[in-house]
């Protein structure tokens, strides 16, 4: 998720801008708009998530980047209006994790441990691969290999559901 998040929330502007030409103003605009829409959807992920369950958000949220994440990319272009429309796509569906994601990983862990069981392993991930994809990124579409990108975006996703399958549901889990 957080290759995915540091993608499309934080660096595909820099990105479009860089390595598709999009004028910055109407970049920077685009993600403003876009991440505005995400803050928007993240109560609604949160609200499925409290009627269907957690683990159905999270397997929403990986079959959907699983499908869109090479052809969100490669419908990239040099138009301010299309990064728009790709990111508010690409944010809905990240939405679905981000949303619930503070109350699924309280919920996997009991309060003696909570801190250190979420809060250690996730910066380390954060920082290794969510500070390193928008590099990566734009390296890779310097050499015409983006497509390698959005593969090890799916990969990484199918780790992430393959995980979700074989944790535990956690709605209604009363936190101890």
């Amino acid at each position: 998720m957080t290759v995915v998040y540091y993608i499309w929330a934080v660096g595909v502007s820099g990105f479009a801008i860089s390595a598709k030409g999009v004028p910055a103003t109407g970049a920077l605009w685009g993600s403003v708009i876009a991440n505005v829409f995400f803050m928007v959807t993240l109560p609604l992920w949160g609200k499925l998530s409290d009627r269907f369950g957690r683990k159905p958000v999270f397997i929403t949220y990986g079959v959907a980047f699983v499908v869109l994440s090479f052809p969100l990319l490669g419908a990239l272009n040099g138009s301010a209006v299309r990064l728009t429309v790709i990111m508010m796509v690409a944010l809905f569906f990240l939405g679905a994790f981000v949303g619930i994601m503070p109350a699924y990983f309280a919920e996997l862990f009991p309060t003696a441990v909570r801190a250190s069981g979420i809060g250690v392993p996730y910066s380390f991930v954060v920082a290794i691969f969510g500070g390193t994809a928008p590099y990566t990124l734009t390296w890779l579409t310097s050499r015409d290999l983006q497509w390698v990108f959005a593969l090890y975006m799916v990969v990484l996703v199918l780790i992430g559901l393959v995980t979700t399958l074989l944790t535990p549901e956690t709605q209604g889990r009363e936190l101890t």
